[in-house]
């Protein structure tokens, strides 16, 4: 069950808690309570390790596009190398060569430019739920608190 829904249901559960006449406040099943706050609990761990395997995957698509840079810079070098036989054939293997770095540092940028725009979404998506269910957390507490505090009164 989602998180969002888990909270939900621990603010219908309080707000269809009965109420103590004339007092206004209401009587709530602590166990229920406790139970439903387990819940939570236990569905969060799921949601940080969910941010640390995106974390992880953007690390790998970077290292993936450095390798890929790499590989690709020394096929051109070899390219080059082979192709340095003549001084025309030298000069042109050097402007190849030279362009073809430049294009492999530009694939190899944007791959990288990519995978961080990706991972940054995934995050800013993901903190945004957080955010979210921290805040109704928060609500929840905040309302059994009061519940608690008018119980005691």
């Amino acid at each position: 069950m989602e998180l969002l829904q888990i909270i939900n249901d621990l603010i219908i559960h309080l707000d269809e808690s009965p109420r103590v006449p004339m007092v206004g406040r209401r009587i709530i099943d602590e166990e229920a309570v406790l139970e439903i706050l387990d819940r939570i609990k236990a569905g969060l761990p799921d949601e940080f390790m969910q941010a640390q395997r995106i974390i992880d995957q953007r690390e790998q698509i970077l290292v993936d596009a450095k390798l890929e840079g790499d590989r690709i810079l020394k096929e051109k070098e070899m390219l080059a190398n082979r192709l340095a036989s003549e001084s025309e054939i030298v000069r042109k293997a050097e402007s190849l060569a030279d362009q073809l770095v430049m294009e492999a540092k530009m694939v190899a940028g944007e791959t990288v430019n990519g995978a961080n725009a990706y991972a940054d979404s995934v995050l800013e998506r993901l903190e945004d739920s957080l955010a979210n269910s921290l805040q109704m957390i928060k609500k929840s507490r905040g309302k059994l608190d009061s519940m608690r505090r008018e119980a005691h009164n």
